[in-house]
């Protein structure tokens, strides 16, 4: 038999449904769905938290008439947290805080805590499983394709059957499959782009003799029937064509009633599976080329909610709530919290909601502000044996634990440190022409600069001459400078300025590097700084790794041994970027098995995303990160004309042996 499952979604914080319209999804989606389940079809839904708490005030009647289904085990409920939260992209207890929220408003309204949670948007990371099974899941519901793809070693039969997820600590959880497209299919199947006989084909195709499979058939939105969004302004996203449930309901009864095909909820692919060799093998989701798997194709990926549209803004102002309010133990405070962290606000935002969501952002971090104790001034110890030596090309800080030598006809940009109690070698760099044997390498490579994309221009970075100002204040060497970034007049669209100061502090063998960037120019296509690039020679490649914690309360380790690429190339012409990392405590870490830096940022001052960049080579390698202050997609309203581009990014690089 092919057992078939649905799961439907419910979230009335959709970007683009204003609340004047959340009664007519409810009355136009809402509805039909529970109609849909009462003609006898196995579906299970999945409602966010405050979903369930603003239908409740809005039509309490659909309510009873879900419990009521619930009660005869006609449907099967889904969980998810409160809101929904990008999980990778929050902290380990704002997304505690949002699973527990969400199980007790679901035990408040509907009487039952579900025992399966959907990973929001599909956006995984091996962090979140301890995080689920703290708030009682026993299973989850996460996408097949997006996951499998970096995993060769995974049998293809293995999308037809659950398996064990490991999570950063090796903690185990059951996974059910989604398939972005077999919804997909079902979708264009509604929406009249095929006919029911096409995707009954479709459907044959997942058929085998002599086996049970399990496959989702739909996994999405339940708001995108008989009803349609205003998301663009530039053109009509489509009109719902009338009818589109029944359509639903003529697809279920065909499925019924087809050969061989059995329809069933989640949680019984669990109770009937009986496939010992190609079911409940462990496995992990995640992968170096891919640490965050996100649902659909690549243009939809974890920058969409981290790094496009006004999200770097928003996401730096709820970290910086989230470290006023960490070790405060109000539980409306938290859960406000979890409202503002919705993807919903970072993505087609109807824009009275944006308005609203300003103001309530505003809100809560004037509540949550408090006088922190102000911290005593560091008393570094003096940097021994400081000489500071400066020819045409660069400019050298020597010390007794550190060495760093700037290009200083390349704006600033670090040639090589080397932290001499890790090693007496370089750690990161530049690599120049003419280093590598692969013609698409043949370029410079930098460390600690800025490039910024601009639509039609090239790209701006701040890699001119510039006249370096050196201060040693005893513990603390600064080397400072201004670099012209794109023209050098700030009246011409592109041109502006960028600050950098770069401290050497060797007795935390460490250094800070702090940008402050002014400039005017349309909109970027991407805002990337900070570059590192570490040095082939002093690292081992087949123990290579990087590790940040993301969404969760523990590192995850990505090792890059058999690793062939990862690159940062646009997606599309509309999608400037594949993916990033969340690094939600704020600390990349990057080494091998005898040494490591890392990378520290403070999300509450900038929450830009680190980005990671590896190339394996016949006996040497490229692996470089940089962090990204903005990237584009289809969520970003784009604009033409002058606009002033003000921001502060700082970060500090420190060593350590293994």
């Amino acid at each position: 038999m092919l057992n078939l499952y649905s799961v439907f979604y419910l979230n009335l914080m959709f970007s683009s449904i204003s609340e004047e319209d959340r009664v007519i999804v409810i009355k136009k989606c809402y509805w039909p769905l529970l109609n849909l389940i009462k003609r006898g079809y196995p579906i299970a839904i999945q409602p966010s938290g405050i979903t369930l708490e603003i239908i409740q005030k809005l039509d309490p009647d659909w309510i009873e008439e879900l419990k009521k289904l619930l009660k005869e085990k006609k449907c099967e409920l889904i969980g998810e947290g409160y809101s929904h939260i990008i999980a990778p992209l929050a902290p380990a207890e704002v997304n505690d805080f949002n699973l527990s929220f969400g199980r007790k408003i679901y035990k408040n309204i509907l009487g039952i805590s579900p025992k399966i949670a959907t990973v929001s948007e599909m956006a995984y990371s091996a962090g979140l499983v301890k995080i689920f099974k703290k708030n009682g899941y026993k299973s989850v519901l996460m996408d097949w394709n997006n996951s499998a793809q970096y995993h060769p070693e995974w049998k293809k039969e293995w999308k037809y059957h659950p398996q064990i997820v490991l999570g950063a600590k090796e903690e185990k959880i059951p996974v059910i499959w989604g398939n972005f497209v077999s919804f997909q299919k079902f979708q264009r199947y509604v929406n009249g782009v095929i006919e029911l006989d096409e995707y009954l084909d479709y459907i044959r195709t997942h058929k085998t003799n002599g086996a049970e499979r399990f496959l989702l058939c739909y996994g999405s939105d339940s708001e995108i029937f008989d009803f349609r969004t205003r998301r663009f302004a530039s053109r009509v996203e489509g009109k719902a064509s009338r009818g589109e449930w029944e359509r639903i309901a003529k697809l279920f009864e065909a499925l019924s009633a087809e050969k061989d095909v059995r329809l069933i909820f989640p949680s019984q692919v669990l109770n009937m599976e009986k496939d010992k060799k190609n079911a409940f093998n462990k496995i992990r989701l995640e992968s170096p080329e891919d640490p965050i798997p996100v649902k659909k194709q690549e243009k939809y990926n974890i920058t969409r909610w981290g790094l496009t549209g006004h999200s770097v803004a928003i996401n730096t102002a709820c970290y910086k709530i989230y470290e006023n309010i960490k070790n405060i133990a109000d539980p409306s405070l938290w859960k406000e919290l979890c409202y503002l962290w919705s993807s919903d606000f970072r993505t087609h935002i109807e824009q009275n909601r944006f308005l609203d969501f300003e103001k309530r952002l505003e809100k809560i971090f004037k509540i949550s502000s408090y006088k922190k104790a102000k911290l005593k001034p560091k008393n570094i110890p003096f940097a021994k044996n400081v000489k500071i030596t400066q020819t045409r090309r660069h400019l050298e800080v020597d010390t007794k634990d550190m060495n760093v030598v700037f290009n200083i006809h390349k704006g600033l940009t670090i040639n090589s440190a080397t932290f001499k109690k890790i090693s007496h070698k370089p750690i990161f760099g530049g690599i120049f022409h003419d280093y590598y044997d692969d013609v698409r390498l043949e370029v410079d490579f930098f460390s600690g600069h800025s490039v910024i994309g601009v639509p039609g221009k090239s790209q701006m970075t701040d890699l001119g001459a510039i006249k370096p100002k050196v201060e040693n204040k005893g513990g603390v060497i600064s080397v400072s400078a201004r670099s012209a970034l794109g023209s050098a007049s700030r009246n011409q669209a592109g041109g502006g300025w960028i600050k950098k100061i770069v401290s050497i502090i060797p007795a935390e063998n460490k250094i800070e590097i702090d940008y402050s960037f002014d400039f005017i120019s349309p909109d970027f296509v991407s805002w990337r700084t900070g570059f590192v690039t570490l040095l082939p020679e002093t690292f081992k490649k087949d123990s290579l790794y990087f590790s940040c914690k993301n969404g969760g309360a523990d590192n995850e380790k990505f090792l890059l041994r058999g690793v062939k690429s990862i690159d940062k190339k646009p997606v599309s012409l509309m999608v400037s970027a594949p993916s990033s990392l969340g690094n939600t405590g704020g600390e990349l870490e990057i080494g091998d098995n005898e040494k490591k830096i890392f990378i520290k940022t403070d999300m509450a001052k900038c929450a830009a995303l680190p980005m990671i960049q590896f190339e394996n080579l016949p006996k040497t390698f490229l692996l470089r990160s940089f962090f990204s202050l903005g990237e584009i997609d289809d969520t970003t309203s784009h604009a033409m004309h002058k606009q002033n581009h003000k921001a502060r990014f700082t970060m500090s690089i420190s060593a350590q042996k293994s």
